[in-house]
């Protein structure tokens, strides 16, 4: 071989060895993806206050293990999944003796890297789009999924974001003309239903997919997937489930919600602003990157976004953890649009690409992030007062008793987290105006709520009672209203003020 052949063959070698050491080493960053992301979810867990409807949640769980029975000894508002989902955790926990918070943060730990792992191998057996050699998708999409959340994380929009997420990319296989294997079709649609079950408005999403898939290829068959037929097997089972183990949600509970707390929703152009801001510049991304080969991948992810998206304006209240999974899947589908441009991109192209999407993924953080509200000056003064003491609240705000008790090792012995059923009837008043027939309803809602208080006050002695005023509620008055509720809390005494916060300790305990 000639000198100028050695001279033109080096380079090439190089070349060579360079792609495969970094080929090497792009497929050892994807394995290691789903490990960074739990531990990523496990830090925000351990360094945050544990989010206050988690918490709720946890008590509820508890209340139930310990005897009291669903939507009538302790009362949810939401549908039997939002007790469910965190019922294995209370069980360990209790079953251990360990703080069911930590049960949750090591269980959601796990199953995100789980999904992450899972979609790995999706994206590697259908080969969607190349990109099973590529980690910005899945590192990107990691995250989303563990960090972004931040102080919403384990809420139950974030599960069903990440239960959603195989189905996704079994979507993006059907819309490349992948031949789907049927155990695939089978997870990725029994997670779907769980996805559903969290909330109904969610099936919009695979109605989205679906409806789009059926429009383009012009075949109807689209809409009756194997993923499709398990969500349904898995939502049905789960409702007759619920009509038998929990009636009193529909005979009580769901009335109560439809009259009180559905009605209260923010203007439609204000959710809509609210919701164009997160997603504006992932959006753009999906545009600027846009690829022939990778558009079904990206429009799938979209169309996601977007029954997530209407489900966020059919709630109507504009809570950022409600905006979480169309901002996640808007993130994810600017992930998908850029992994193969970055590919081929040249150095300085792909490198501004990067920061890009780096940008893109941490600009809607501080819409998860909310102040600390653990109240640690009242947790301090209560603990002094009463080691583990029993507690229930005379206020509106949930965070006002969650996470604190639970912190401070209390028993939370309230039916619910605070009376928003007298604040829901008070509004609905409001609402109604001379109506005579709903001004009663919510009269009738209003004194039940309040006779729930005083029979709770009543029959569990609670060590400690809270009482937070309101801004154009008088709570000395309403208690005044009720002579069997003002009598009750004749057993307690004002010990102190803190935040705002009145601290009421019984009078059999001070009295010995």
């Amino acid at each position: 071989m000639s000198a100028t052949a050695n001279e033109s063959l080096g380079p090439r070698l190089a070349a060579t060895t360079s792609s495969g050491w970094g080929a090497q080493l792009g497929a050892n960053f994807g394995k290691l993806i789903p490990l960074g992301a739990a531990i990523g979810a496990l830090a925000v867990q351990l360094i945050r206050p544990t989010n206050l409807d988690v918490s709720w949640l946890l008590t509820v769980n508890d209340r139930i293990l310990a005897g009291v029975s669903a939507y009538q000894g302790v009362i949810e508002l939401n549908p039997p999944a939002s007790i469910l989902l965190y019922r294995i955790p209370a069980l360990i926990a209790k079953l251990l003796s360990i703080r069911a918070e930590l049960v949750v943060a090591g269980m959601l730990a796990l199953l995100i890297a789980g999904v992450l792992g899972y979609a790995a191998r999706i994206l590697s057996r259908y080969e969607l789009s190349g990109s099973a050699s590529n980690g910005v998708f899945l590192a990107a999409s990691a995250f989303v999924l563990s960090v972004l959340p931040f102080d919403e994380i384990a809420q139950r929009e974030h599960f069903a974001t990440i239960f959603i997420f195989p189905y996704a990319l079994i979507a993006i296989a059907r819309a490349e003309g992948k031949q789907i294997a049927l155990r695939d079709g089978l997870i990725a649609g029994a997670m779907l239903g769980l996805c559903i079950a969290i909330k109904p408005h969610f099936a919009l999403c695979a109605l989205m997919v679906s409806g789009f898939e059926a429009f383009r290829s012009r075949d109807v068959r689209a809409l009756f997937r194997i993923e499709h037929w398990a969500a349904g097997a898995v939502v049905i089972a789960y409702f007759a489930a619920s009509m038998i183990f929990f009636p009193k949600f529909f005979s009580d509970i769901l009335p109560e919600v439809a009259d009180l707390y559905l009605p209260l929703r923010i203007d439609l152009i204000e959710l809509a602003r609210r919701a164009a801001l997160p997603i504006l510049l992932p959006i753009s991304i999906c545009w600027i990157f846009r690829n022939r080969a990778q558009n079904a991948g990206t429009i799938v992810l979209l169309m996601i976004g977007a029954g997530f998206l209407c489900a966020y304006l059919i709630q109507g209240k504009g809570w950022n953890y409600h905006a979480y999974p169309f901002v996640a899947f808007s993130l994810i589908a600017a992930g998908w649009a850029m992994q193969q441009w970055q590919r081929e991109a040249a150095g300085l192209a792909r490198k501004r690409g990067l920061l890009v999407l780096a940008v893109a993924l941490i600009l809607p953080a501080p819409l998860f992030f909310r102040a600390d509200v653990s109240h640690p000056g009242l947790a301090a003064a209560i603990t002094r007062l009463a080691p583990h003491p029993k507690i229930l609240a005379i206020a509106f705000p949930q965070n006002l008793g969650h996470p604190l008790v639970r912190d401070i090792g209390g028993l939370w012995v309230g039916r619910t987290w605070g009376l928003w059923a007298t604040g829901g009837a008070v509004l609905m008043k409001a609402r109604v105006g001379d109506d005579p027939v709903l001004r009663a309803k919510a009269d009738a809602y209003f004194e039940n709520d309040r006779l729930m208080l005083t029979q709770d006050i009543e029959s569990q002695r609670p060590d400690i009672v809270l009482l937070q005023e309101t801004i154009g509620f008088d709570f000395t008055q309403w208690i005044a209203g009720s002579p069997r509720l003002q009598a009750a809390m004749t057993h307690y005494r004002l010990v102190e003020t803190i935040d705002g916060v009145e601290i009421f300790q019984r009078r059999d305990d001070v009295l010995g």
